[in-house]
Order: structure tokens, then sequence, then C-alpha cells
């Protein structure tokens, strides 16, 4: 594969449109509004050396030198997370890259993506969604192990890596509506005083005049 078809591959993550803009942009630009670009680290066959040059394309052609690198990906959703183990050796590939990369200017970062996509063999209780059914691939956040596991998973790479800047993704399936598994309930009837199935509260949250329910439901989740 030649360096410009690794350079199509890797650039997957970001639309056309996107892409376009970044081709035509300078380096006086990028300093100016601080352009920071995903690129994807685990592109089958594609290894550190191959990502580097990259990098060094990129900001060769558009000025850009500050990158966030970004995986496992979507591939979780058969798969499952990495465990500890693999975000470890995730963050030595990410010090690998910054350091071939560090006498060209490029400073790497990290994208931990994804972070509420566990996978289908999570074994944390799933969100819920108002209408009674579960995301399979989403633990709910309120899972003490669900946190503490992601937690050590984004200290384990950081500590390999030390990257300059520490991205989350932005995950928004989860606020469309909230969780509403049995816990959620629970902990929102202790809050509010007022003990709801489902169903009730639900119907509550979407009164017209409920904005001061939605909020405390909202800031519980």
């Amino acid at each position: 594969m030649s360096s410009q078809s690794k350079m199509r591959t890797s650039y997957s993550f970001l639309t056309g449109a996107v892409l376009s803009a970044m081709l035509v942009s300078t380096a006086a630009a990028e300093d100016a509004i601080g352009t920071v670009t995903p690129w994807s680290l685990c592109d089958a066959g594609v290894g550190d050396a191959e990502v580097s040059e990259s990098l060094r394309q990129v900001k060769a052609r558009t000025g850009i030198s500050k990158f966030v690198l970004y995986g496992p990906g979507h591939s979780v959703r058969q798969e499952g997370l990495l465990d500890v183990a693999g975000y470890r050796e995730l963050g030595r590939r990410v010090r690998r890259v910054k350091e071939a990369v560090a006498a060209d200017g490029i400073e790497v970062g990290y994208l931990m993506l994804p972070t509420m996509n566990a996978g289908v063999r999570h074994p944390w209780q799933s969100t819920v969604r108002p209408d009674g059914t579960e995301r399979p691939f989403t633990p709910c956040p309120g899972e003490a192990g669900f946190r503490e596991a992601f937690a050590a998973k984004c200290a384990a790479l950081a500590a390999e890596c030390r990257p300059f800047l520490y991205m989350m993704e932005d995950d928004f399936r989860f606020f469309f509506g909230g969780c509403f598994c049995t816990n959620h309930l629970k902990r929102f009837a202790a809050l509010t005083g007022v003990s709801r199935t489902r169903e009730e509260l639900v119907k509550a949250l979407r009164e017209p005049s409920a904005e001061v329910l939605r909020a405390r439901w909202h800031r519980l989740q």
C-alpha cells in the first residue's frame, strides 16, 4: 500500500468536507485556531511507522501539527472493550508515534474512543431507554464497576504515553432521555421524595411544565 493510500485510510474518521478544509489550512491558521486533528491508530495493517509518516505528510501539506490518535473504534461492538493491559499497550503505541514525530514539531495526544459504547459482552447493567428496552452496547454510568474500570483504562494509557491532550468521545446517545434502570429510578425517588414507575416518570418528564423535574433528572444522570 502506498503512503498516499495509507493516508486516505486514516482519513476515514473525518468527513470529506472537513478534510477538504484541512488540506487548504496554513500553519498561521493552525496557530490561530488551535486545530487538533483526530487520527486512527488502529486501521488494519497500518503500523506505528506508517501512522508517524502520515502525520508528517499532513503537516507538510497543511501546517497542522497537533493530532489526537484514537482507537480501537467501533469494533468493540463485537469484541468488547480492551482490558487494562490492552490500553497499556495502546499507550505504548501512542508513545512510539509521539517520540517518532517529536523532532518534526508534531504534538500527539489521545482521543478516548469509545466511552459509553462498551460492546455486547460488557458485564454491567445496560442503560434503559424510556420505553423500557435496553441499549445493549451502553453500560449505565451509574454502575460503580463501569466507572472504576473505565477510569483505570484511561489512567493506564495516560501513564504510558503522557499525551499533550487527552480528549473524551462526545457520545450523545445517553442524553436522549437518560437511563431508566431500576437503580436510577430508586435514586431519583430518594432525591425527589416521590416514588414513580418508569412509565409514570416518563409521563411526568414529558409534561410541558416539568422544566424543574427534567433538570433534576438530567443532573442525576
